[in-house]
């Protein structure tokens, strides 16, 4: 279930309708690190 969430975050990042900043901080961490190893 916490997978689907970051997910869904990293999408509304993606398209331009979420911030970093607005990420909760229990899962800034996780969408960072899952971010961090798309672009690579």
């Amino acid at each position: 279930m916490e997978e689907i969430i970051i997910n869904a975050i990293i999408a509304r990042i993606q398209a331009e309708q979420m911030t970093i900043e607005q990420v909760p901080l229990p899962y800034r961490e996780q969408v960072l690190a899952a971010m961090e190893g798309d672009d690579q």
